[in-house]
């Protein structure tokens, strides 16, 4: 389940309600004026962007930032499996020239860590290949895979241990 919830400021003449967008389409009108949040059922494997706008009248307002939804099956086994990733830690973490991150493998595994920015496109592949148990660390320069640097921002870590996607964690880099 995806829940969105947002702010309208004050309220002028002729504001009637909002309308949803899922991957850039009208997808839902609310008609309730105090109803600020939606709730959406979507697919393990989904990766969806949504956006808000106000309505007046028949004319839409500017569209609200954009959130890319990515989701992925989750199991209750996992909960019972000792992690296979431990002690993840980045730093400095903001980072302006380069991040650092530290994490501990229970296990030689397929190991894949990438970076994304906040839409869910790629920026980069730090890893990818065997990885054998113990700690480990590997630096991101703040550069995509064409080697050109990246503006300032909120980025996803995404570590994937034999297939299995970990918890994503936030790098934010700043200038």
């Amino acid at each position: 389940t995806v829940q969105l919830s947002w702010q309208m400021p004050d309220t002028e003449r002729g504001f009637r309600g909002f309308r949803i967008y899922r991957d850039d389409e009208p997808y839902a009108d609310i008609n309730d004026t105090a109803h600020c949040y939606f709730q959406d059922s979507v697919a393990p494997g989904d990766t969806l962007t949504y956006y808000v706008v106000a309505l007046y009248g028949n004319v839409e307002s500017a569209p609200s930032n954009s959130v890319t939804v990515i989701t992925d099956e989750v199991g209750n086994a996992d909960e019972l499996a000792p992690p296979l990733i431990s002690k993840v830690l980045i730093s400095p973490n903001p980072f302006s020239e380069i991040a650092v991150i530290h994490y501990e493998l229970g296990k030689r595994a397929e190991l894949e860590i990438k970076v994304y920015n906040i839409r869910g496109q790629l920026v980069r592949t730090l890893y990818k290949g065997k990885q054998g148990k113990g700690e480990q660390a590997l630096a991101w320069e703040g550069c995509d895979d064409n080697g050109r640097y990246v503006a300032s921002g909120v980025y996803l870590l995404q570590m994937k241990l034999d297939g299995k996607a970990q918890k994503p964690m936030k790098l934010v880099k700043v200038r």
